[in-house]
């Protein structure tokens, strides 16, 4: 899915920032759900599901998990 024009794929990880907000995300595909969800990484179980995605949109893609591990 697109985010400003840049694709974004499962595992990558985004930094969202707004404002004073800050937080990191993994993105995921869930199988049971079909869809696609992230998970925070900062407390490591607030997930959520989406269909949109409409929050990318304010989203940097800071790396992946495959060749950014470090980042989880």
């Amino acid at each position: 899915f697109p985010s400003h024009d840049t694709k974004i794929y499962e595992g990558d990880i985004l930094k969202y920032k707004d404002g004073e907000d800050c937080a990191t995300y993994l993105i995921e595909w869930w199988n049971e759900e079909g869809r696609w969800g992230d998970k925070r990484l900062e407390d490591g179980d607030s997930q959520t599901a989406y269909d949109g995605f409409e929050f990318v949109k304010d989203c940097t893609i800071i790396g992946n998990r495959y060749e950014n591990p470090e980042l989880l």
